[in-house]
C-alpha cells in the first residue's frame, strides 16, 4: 500500500494551449522611467498620463447600464418622499392585509 503513494510528480501542470515557449521577463531597469529628472513633477501635461477612455462595451451593455441608473434614480426618488413615519404605516398597511398562517384553512383528512 504505500508504494500507491510514493508517487510524487516532478514536473508542473501541462496545460492545453501551452506552446511550450517561455517568455523571458523584463529586467526592473527597463521598465523603470527615467522622465522623471526632465520635467517638473505634477505638471499633469505629461503624454503618459493621458488615458484613452475609449468604451469597449456594446450596444446592449450600454443600453442596460442606462436603464439600471435610470431605475436607481427612480427608487432614489420614490423613497425620498416618504417620511420614516410614512414608511412604518405603508409596512403596517402590508402587514394588515396579509393572512394569518392561523387562519388558513386545513385541507385534506386530520
Amino acid at each position: 500500500m504505500p508504494d500507491d503513494y510514493s508517487f510524487k510528480p516532478t514536473k508542473g501542470l501541462k496545460f492545453k494551449n501551452d506552446s511550450g515557449l517561455k517568455r523571458k521577463k523584463k529586467s526592473s531597469a527597463q521598465t523603470a522611467p527615467k522622465d522623471n529628472a526632465i520635467g517638473p513633477s505634477g505638471s499633469g501635461d505629461s503624454p503618459h498620463t493621458t488615458r484613452s477612455t475609449q468604451d469597449t462595451r456594446t450596444e446592449s451593455e450600454i443600453k442596460f447600464d442606462h436603464i439600471q441608473r435610470q431605475r436607481l434614480h427612480h427608487k432614489v426618488k420614490n423613497n425620498a418622499k416618504l417620511s420614516h413615519k410614512d414608511k412604518v404605516d405603508e409596512f403596517n398597511k402590508k402587514l394588515e392585509n396579509l393572512t394569518e398562517h392561523n387562519d388558513l384553512p386545513k385541507i385534506g383528512p386530520g
